[in-house]
């Protein structure tokens, strides 16, 4: 079975946010360099165990004959009624999340919506008041429940607050018996909350008092309690934890821990350029991705001090990227063409992406199957087109290998504003959502 690394992290903010719901987009705002598009990537929730669908199977006969099955309109009955705030304008769909029997759809204005995939019909709504805007979904495989991640009115919409809703009540349409997590915790900007479903992990950052707390997933229990001024940036990976000290010179300190027993396994000063400015941090295992102004990604051996560069990237934004664990790839995206490239530094494959993007960045329109082979991408038949395309591509390989189009006898404009995409590898279905808060669903 894969196991596919999930870091998923959403911040608080000062103020409002009914126009930035997305987890990607608050990030995107602490780290504008990045690329929204692949970013949306980078945090998006990925499925597990999909090797085992695939086997026997081609991917083109997997996706063969997919067509539109379902179109449903999410605020077909109006908005909750107990949810005064929000308004149709904020229906955009830009999030989409299934597990068992369950669909979620969370749309910009916050709202999140419960439906069932045996009959399509509307379950519950998720909200809890006519205060809270939902802005980050996390499904909690480890129990068995939903975390929603929240912002209230009472508080100016200022801090996180993050519920956990076993799946059962959702199915009986009792959202309500859902619990408050992390009660103890002032989660004001710049605080933030994050999910690692790899190492079973949840870490949050209290601006207030600069303390992290790592807390199992399964039973939300404290693990790992890290208070230290100088610390100014966390990062997690498989087994191990990653602080970030302040930069001194043209030295970067970090200090790598057991994500278990939070022992020290390796103290290390990462040489960087003087005078320039470090625009991006990463570790991938026992590789540290950094990216400084005006140079190349490059990639360093934690435990050699060897380094890497992307070979003849220079040109290249790779501030954007996506770490495949899975593989041990990284995938990044330039002027719409996307690159895979080995831990060596090496480019392995290079495809057109061709990807729709909104303006304002609020759309999930890429979506990386869980055994990380292959790419779902929304874009335009072509430039001349405004009809949409979903176009299932190799990661390995860049080959494309499939395409989904509107069929004009049922699906007619169906792929025309697509903003949120996932894939459901237990039923083999393809969902989509629009700008316009419709949710469609694409069977074989």
């Amino acid at each position: 079975m894969a196991t596919t690394y999930l870091r998923k992290r959403t911040l608080a903010e000062s103020k409002h946010l009914i126009d930035t719901t997305t987890i990607e987009k608050v990030k995107r705002r602490k780290k504008a360099h990045t690329s929204n598009l692949v970013l949306k990537l980078h945090t998006r929730e990925l499925n597990t165990g999909i090797k085992d669908i695939f086997k026997g199977t081609s991917t083109s006969e997997k996706f063969r004959n997919i067509r539109l099955k379902k179109s449903i309109d999410i605020f077909e009955n109006g908005l909750p009624k107990h949810n005064c705030i929000l308004s149709q304008s904020a229906s955009k769909i830009v999030e989409i999340s299934s597990c068992s029997n369950l669909l979620f759809v969370l749309t910009q204005g916050g709202v999140c919506f419960a439906f069932s995939r045996e009959n399509s019909k509307k379950i519950c709504c998720i909200n809890r008041s006519p205060d809270e805007i939902i802005r980050s979904l996390f499904l909690n495989r480890k129990n068995g429940s939903l975390i929603t991640v929240s912002v209230m009115k009472q508080d100016s919409f200022s801090s996180l607050k993050c519920y956990s809703t076993p799946l059962k009540y959702i199915l009986n349409g009792k959202p309500q018996q859902g619990y408050l997590l992390f009660e103890s915790e002032c989660l004001r900007w710049p605080g933030f909350v994050e999910f690692d479903e790899v190492n079973g992990k949840i870490l949050t950052f209290s601006a207030q008092n600069s303390v992290y707390k790592l807390w199992d997933m399964k039973n939300y229990e404290l693990q790992h309690v890290i208070h230290d001024d100088r610390v100014q940036e966390i990062k997690i990976s498989p087994g191990m934890i990653m602080l970030i000290y302040m930069r001194i010179g043209c030295h970067l300190p970090i200090r790598i821990l057991d994500i278990e027993n939070a022992k020290c396994l390796k103290e290390s000063k990462i040489p960087l350029y003087r005078n320039k400015k470090i625009e991006f941090i990463e570790q991938f295992g026992d590789k540290l991705l950094i990216k400084q102004e005006n140079e190349t990604l490059h990639i360093m051996d934690i435990r050699t001090g060897y380094v890497n560069s992307l070979k003849n990237a220079h040109s290249l934004n790779a501030t954007a990227f996506v770490a495949l664990h899975e593989s041990e790839l990284l995938l990044t995206e330039s002027k719409g063409r996307f690159y895979i490239w080995n831990l060596n530094g090496s480019l392995v494959s290079t495809f057109e992406g061709n990807v729709h993007s909104y303006q304002d960045g609020s759309n999930s329109s890429l979506y990386i199957i869980g055994s990380q082979d292959l790419l779902l991408a929304f874009g335009r038949k072509d430039n001349n087109h405004k009809e949409g395309v979903i176009r299932i591509v190799s990661i390995l390989t860049g080959q494309h290998l499939s395409s989904i189009c509107d069929d004009d006898s049922t699906g007619k404009n169906a792929l025309n504003e697509v903003s949120a995409i996932f894939y459901n590898d237990e039923r083999n279905e393809i969902y989509t959502g629009t700008a316009d808060g419709l949710l469609h669903i694409w069977s074989n």
